[in-house]
């Protein structure tokens, strides 16, 4: 069997700022996520209050 040598990973300040540039995007997307969601909610609620039934008039026919 071969040995295998150690391989180290050195990070630099890139993957700190990228990270940071990546949480940020995360928040505004749970900003806009959370906007759709109350829009979404005000749009799919039944709306109460003191609106009359609209049938159609009665014909007699059937």
């Amino acid at each position: 069997m071969s040995k295998k040598g150690k391989i180290q990973i050195t990070r630099n300040d890139d993957y700190e700022e990228v990270d940071n540039e990546l949480t940020l995007a995360m928040q505004a997307l749970d900003v806009a996520n959370q906007r759709v969601e109350t829009l979404l909610d005000d749009q799919l609620r039944p709306e109460t209050g003191n609106e009359e039934e609209v049938t159609a008039p009665d014909t007699g026919e059937e």
